[in-house]
Order: C-alpha cells, then structure tokens, then sequence
C-alpha cells in the first residue's frame, strides 16, 4: 500500500542507526523500566501509546518526553482498522492526536488500515509508520534466543524494530531489549527515534 513507511534505510552505507518502537503502552509496570534501559546506551525509542494509556498514566507521558524519546499515536483504544468502520477509527486517531499534540506519526494496531483511512491521513498531515521486524514478544511461548539470533541475521541500518509495553509482552520484551541494546551498541549502532 503507498503512503506506508516500514523503514528509514539511507543511501549511506555508514549509517549505523536502528529505531525501537514500542507499541500498546504506556504501562504503569513497563515504561519506566524501557526508559531506564535506553537510557544506560544513550538511546531513543518511540512509543506508540495508546489513548486510553496516557489518560490512565499521564505521568509516563512526561518521562517518555523528558529522556527524549517521540511518543506516537496507536489509536485511543487500540482499535483495528480492519473491524472498525471508517468514521470510527478516523475519530479514534484525532483523539489520541489530542492527547499526544505534537506528533502526527502514527502507527495502525495490528498494522491494520484500510487503503481509504490510509489516504485519508495521509491528506491530513500523518506519517503512517510500519516496520520492518517484529519481535512477537507477546507470544508467551516464544523462544527469545531464536528471535534474537533472527534478527541479528536480518536487521539492517535503518530498520524498524516492533517490542511492546505491555503485561503480555513483558516477560519476552525483558530478555530482548537488553540483548538488542548491547550486542548493536557493540557494533557500532545508534538508536533514534523516529
């Protein structure tokens, strides 16, 4: 679908840059533990918050903004521009729009967005960001060191990686995070935000 952003990618072979993007929070039990790990490698992350979320913890939303970090729209309720009807969901971004003021990134729950909504933001000043790795951090199941060995085959300057800040990916965001700031720090990467 045009219009769509699921990486940075620069010409320039000697950028070294990932963005880490966490989606669903913030939460009470999780965002502050991810700031204080982007903050020991200096890096920047961009949140994706969810509307509701920063009505509920609106203290979070002033530590995501004061170490730096883009906080981005995920819907007011997480909902699926698959299942909700177009006037819905339009309404459901402008309110988390509201709340989060300066940002017109958005990042569709699920990556579910009808070509209309997607044109429609588009005319409407929004950058729709996607990505180009998902970590599925919130399988209970998964297997940490297999996704993380993934993506050290895969990622690539530029990418943009998918964790969450949420309780059903804690227990995996935990493990992966720390892993990916140190092995890409050690290879000479920075993290920015978007």
């Amino acid at each position: 679908m045009p219009g769509l952003v699921w990486d940075r990618r620069s010409s320039s072979r000697a950028d070294k840059v990932l963005y880490l993007t966490f989606d669903d929070g913030p939460s009470i039990l999780h965002t502050e533990w991810i700031c204080r790990q982007l903050e020991v490698y200096q890096a920047r992350g961009t949140f994706f918050c969810i509307g509701d979320n920063l009505l509920r913890y609106p203290e979070l939303l002033a530590r995501m903004r004061d170490s730096g970090h883009a906080v981005c729209n995920h819907t007011m309720q997480h909902n699926d521009g698959w299942k909700s009807d177009s006037a819905t969901w339009i309404a459901s971004v402008e309110a988390c729009a509201n709340l989060i003021q300066e940002s017109r990134i958005i990042r569709p729950p699920y990556g579910h967005i009808t070509l209309r909504n997607a044109i429609r933001l588009r005319r409407m000043g929004y950058e729709i960001i996607m990505w180009s790795f998902v970590a599925y951090d919130w399988l209970a199941d998964l297997d940490t060191d297999t996704v993380f060995q993934l993506m050290k085959r895969r990622l690539r300057s530029g990418d943009i990686v998918v964790l969450h800040d949420s309780a059903k990916a804690s227990a995996q965001m935990r493990k992966l995070l720390p892993q990916i700031l140190e092995h890409y720090s050690h290879q000479g990467y920075t993290f920015k935000s978007l």
